[in-house]
């Protein structure tokens, strides 16, 4: 499993790679970003959309992470309160 794990990752790394060297020129595009609210307009300065590409992948792992711990502590609280209440069921029977 291990091994097939790490090719997934090779194959994943090597893909991204050729999508990055492929649209080079695409990528250096500076982008505009600007918000218009209804009485606020703001504007941001040219960004380079290789770069909006990175924060956002890593706005999107960052959020996963933090969801994914959240929920390891919820488990781990139910864990506990379950261990906690099975000896006293052993002793009732």
């Amino acid at each position: 499993m291990g091994m097939i794990k790490a090719g997934f990752w090779v194959l994943m790394v090597c893909c991204s790679f050729i999508f990055f060297f492929q649209n080079y020129n695409e990528l250096q595009h500076p982008v505009i970003i600007t918000l218009n609210v209804y009485f606020k307009t703001w504007t941001s300065t040219p960004i380079n959309l290789w770069l909006l590409l990175i924060l956002f992948f890593l706005l999107g792992f960052i959020v996963s992470s933090l969801y994914s711990a959240y929920e390891r502590i919820v488990l781990k609280r139910e864990l506990k309160v379950l261990r906690a209440a099975k000896p006293a069921a052993e002793e009732k029977k």
